[in-house]
């Protein structure tokens, strides 16, 4: 099954649920879903699209958290967490820590890195070796570990 597909069961499921948080995670990601086959480009929307515009949504979300926490409005945050845990459903499995580490220490090999000027190579190649194992990581912790490591 696409993920376009269970984008739609998913926003199904959560009208009947009557889950209003989920509902509106799942119809701003399934506004961009349409948006995309809308944009004119003739092709149909793949699951890579829909990837890419979950994480949009989520990082969105997690800014809008940040924001929320330094105006005191924690209702806000339990409403964005609630919507952040329902676009990660639709992200494959995510990367240890462990994963993470020796993969950065791979692409530091792999490209010679000795400082933080070569970080976008690193990033670069880290992208390639995130994809090839099918799973998600958070490029924010990616960077940051990719950082201290050509820092340190």
């Amino acid at each position: 099954m696409s993920l376009v597909d269970r984008v739609n069961d998913e926003l199904k499921a959560a009208m009947r649920a009557k889950d209003q948080q989920r509902l509106a995670a799942v119809r701003a990601l399934r506004g961009e879903i349409i948006k995309l086959n809308k944009s004119g480009s003739g092709k149909e929307v793949t699951d890579e699209d829909v990837l890419k515009a979950c994480k949009t949504h989520i990082k969105q979300r997690q800014d809008a958290i940040e924001m929320f926490e330094t105006g005191g409005r924690q209702d806000l945050i339990e409403t964005e967490k609630a919507q952040i845990e329902a676009l990660q459903a639709f992200l494959p499995e995510g990367l240890s820590a462990e994963e993470i580490e020796a993969m950065v220490d791979k692409a530091i090999g792999e490209t010679g890195a000795g400082s933080p000027k070569k970080m976008g190579a690193v990033m670069k190649c880290m992208h390639e070796l995130i994809q090839e194992s099918g799973k998600d990581a958070d490029n924010r912790a990616v960077a940051d570990l990719v950082k201290s490591k050509l820092t340190g």
